[in-house]
Formats: structure tokens, sequence, C-alpha cells
């Protein structure tokens, strides 16, 4: 069979986009060798082309691609004018959207769905009271749809309870990080609680993360009210309603910020709002990629990438030398395998990893 007009494979193409891309960040001058090798890759289809601009666009490389005098005809073009349209697309604008997709190996170009908050929709949908827990292992993620068409995504580790009654959508964050798309329904509050805090939304999309810092909240889309608990006691109640509250703030699109525990001048406990944020549009796309089963770093020193990848593995993962901690690490690394993050460290950053036990793994360097 011709197999010459079939469409390159997508997941394949963007994977080897992504390791052109990490040889040129390690190979700036680029040795004729390769430039050679990397045309002849371009030039086997349009799709070769367009993929790897958009793979430099979304990591912040194009500039890269210029110095070299990469010939991508007309395609450069397009590529300024898509950049000029991500600059419009400012944090907290009415037209700010996010990008949220991903292939499970790979880069590729974002599309985004947003729901606005101000949007009612046709009819108030009805749902079944839901009272369940829902654990993820470390390393493991899960995906829940919610009676009410709400859903949530759990990250590593992470637990919540969901408490669905006729007059609120309560879910309770007991550990780690979420992410939620709430279906609109403005009869029916959808509550999150983590802590003695707590974040309301109607329709919109948000993260929550509970850390060693306090509560992480970062918005997707829509808009979210930051609150505080007056008595966290409330919750203890087996059908909590009307819950006091404070409100600290707000946060919409493109905005994310801390819930951190303090003391008043009494030394009563309370809450407050701290490291208030806007995200650019490519820092988003990094923050939430967790969301589409995979990890993106643009250049982040190899110790942050251990301490990231870290929350998703039971293995120790420990540096040899302090020298290599600094290393920069660019690339888009599935969740949960290992062995490929491993791999790619070896192939493109000549280091070494080595399985010392069971449940650790060395990291270093044969050049130091």
């Amino acid at each position: 069979m011709d197999r010459s007009n079939l469409a390159p494979d997508a997941e394949a193409l963007r994977n080897e986009a992504a390791n052109w891309l990490l040889i040129i960040d390690r190979q700036p001058s680029l040795p004729n060798a390769d430039r050679l090798r990397l045309l002849q890759w371009l030039n086997q289809s349009p799709e070769h082309r367009d993929c790897l601009l958009r793979t430099a666009y979304l990591w912040g490389r194009l500039q890269a691609l210029y110095d070299l005098g990469i010939p991508l005809g007309d395609r450069e073009g397009e590529a300024e004018g898509q950049e000029n349209k991500e600059q419009a697309n400012v944090p907290g604008s009415s037209n700010y959207k996010l990008p949220f997709a991903f292939s499970s190996a790979a880069v590729l170009l974002l599309t985004v769905l947003i729901f606005s908050a101000d949007i009612p929709l046709l009819g108030t949908p009805a749902f079944e009271p839901q009272q369940q827990s829902f654990v993820s292992s470390i390393g493991q993620q899960q995906l829940i749809e919610l009676n009410d068409g709400s859903s949530a995504m759990l990250n590593t580790n992470s637990q919540i309870k969901v408490n669905y009654t006729k007059g609120y959508r309560d879910i309770y964050l007991q550990r780690g990080e979420a992410h939620f798309t709430v279906a609109h329904n403005k009869t029916q509050p959808f509550r999150v609680f983590a802590g003695s805090s707590s974040i309301r939304a109607v329709g919109t999309a948000f993260a929550v993360n509970i850390n060693k810092q306090g509560v992480d909240v970062t918005v997707t889309e829509g808009v979210v009210s930051l609150d505080s608990l007056k008595d966290p006691s409330q919750l203890s109640s087996s059908q909590p309603q009307k819950i006091a509250v404070e409100t600290l703030g707000t946060l919409k699109a493109g905005q994310a910020a801390t819930i951190v525990s303090a003391t008043n001048s009494n030394q009563q406990p309370v809450n407050a709002v701290e490291n208030f944020r806007e995200i650019e549009y490519q820092s988003m796309t990094k923050k939430m990629s967790w969301t589409q089963g995979s990890l993106l770093f643009t250049g982040e020193p190899l110790h942050e990438v251990v301490e990231k990848i870290s929350r998703y593995s039971t293995v120790n993962i420990e540096l040899a030398n302090p020298q290599i901690a600094a290393i920069k690490v660019a690339g888009l690394f599935p969740i949960g395998e290992m062995e490929a993050l491993y791999q790619s460290l070896e192939d493109n950053f000549d280091l070494r990893v080595s399985h010392v036990a069971d449940n650790q793994v060395l990291i270093h360097s044969e050049n130091l």
C-alpha cells in the first residue's frame, strides 16, 4: 500500500518536534550534520513545519529558530500573527482564554473551551443528592464525573468528599490537589472547603492545592470567591448548609492566590490572602499541564524538576552532584512514566540515572 500520502502520526510528530527543540537548546549553533537532519525532517510534510513552529511558540523558543535561520516559509508570519493575538489575551481581561489540551506524550496546539459565569444556561439542571469520597494514590490521577454535570480531576495523592444536597453542592478537599469544572447552577452554589477556607463558584473552573504554604487557588475560567470560615466547627455538622464566612476577595480567569493561616491582634486564628498573581498564558499552560496527564518543563533547574516529579512517585530521587542541580530541563513528560523521564535525562542532558535500590534513584554526571 502506498503510504506516501498518509498524514504523519500526530503524537509521534509532537515528540519529534519537542526533541528537536531540546537539541537546539543544548547546541544553539547546531552543527552542520544536525542542521541537515533537521532540514530533512522539516521537508517531510507541512505538518512537520507546523508542529515545530507551534511547539517552539509554546516553549518560548521561536527566536531560537529565527536565529538559526531555519526556513519556515510563510508560517513565520503565521507565528507572529498568533503571538500578537496571544499578547492581546491578557490575564484578567474579558477575552482571556486559557490553553488546556495536551497529548499524553508531547506538546500540541492548545485549544480552549470557556464557560462564562455570567452567561446562564437554559434551565437549571436537576441532580440527585450525592455523598461519596474519592481518593487517588501516589502517582495516580482520577477524573470524577459528578451528578450535576460538574467534574473533579484529582491529582496525585489527593482526597475529596462530595456532599450534594438540595441547597448546596459541597466538596471537601481533604488533602492534595484537584481541578474542578463547575456546571452552571445559580440556585445551588458550588463550594470547595479546604482547611478553614472555602472557594465559591457558579459556573467556572479552578484548581485548589493544599500545600505547606496554605491553600493555593488558581482560576482557569470564570470567577470564584475566596472565603474564610468564621466557625470551622460548622463543617462537622452532618448536613452543613448556611455557613458563616468572611469574604477575602475574588479571583478571575488567569489569576491565582494563596490563602494562609495567620493570627489577628487578639492572637486568634484568621485567614489571609497572600501571593496574589496574574498568570500569563504560557505559564498557566505549564502550571495546569498535570490536568492533561503530563508535566511540562520549559527550562526549570533540575532540582526543581526532581522536587515536582517526586510528588508522583514513591521512589526517592537524589542528585549525586550539587553542580548538576542547576542544569535546565525542558520537555513534556507523561505522569507515571518515570523511565521515560530518566531516559530523556540521559539522552539529552549528559546525565546518568542509577537504580541503587528498589525505592532509590541516583542522578549523576560522568563529567563531574
